[in-house]
């Protein structure tokens, strides 16, 4: 499996596992965009990433985005949209039992 398709899997595993993680989804481009709709980054609290939405300065500052959402507190909304060359969708993966549909 490339390591571009199990990105959600990874973010995850790593949030199961009490690391924290976060999801950076891509939901829109335009132009010359190097990643397509649905690409995805998984990003560990520590740092480790796989997959890619972009690439240079946008895939930096996704990270830095991703990693201000896994220490969201409720004054940071864990959703965020960057003005760059695509449109992001950043998601807190939290590994808590219990019922409820969260992801």
């Amino acid at each position: 499996m490339e390591i571009f398709e199990n990105a959600p899997e990874r973010a995850y595993a790593w949030a199961q596992a009490g690391r924290g993680a976060a999801l950076a989804t891509v939901v829109e481009t335009w132009g010359s965009a190097p990643r397509r709709v649905g690409a995805q980054l998984a990003i560990a609290a520590d740092g480790e990433m796989q997959g890619s939405v972009s690439g240079g300065c946008v895939e930096g500052a996704v990270v830095v985005e991703a990693l201000e959402a896994v220490s969201y507190t409720p004054l940071r909304a864990p959703e965020t949209s960057l003005p760059l060359v695509c449109r992001l969708l950043l998601e807190k993966k939290t590994g808590g039992g219990g019922g409820g549909g969260g992801g």
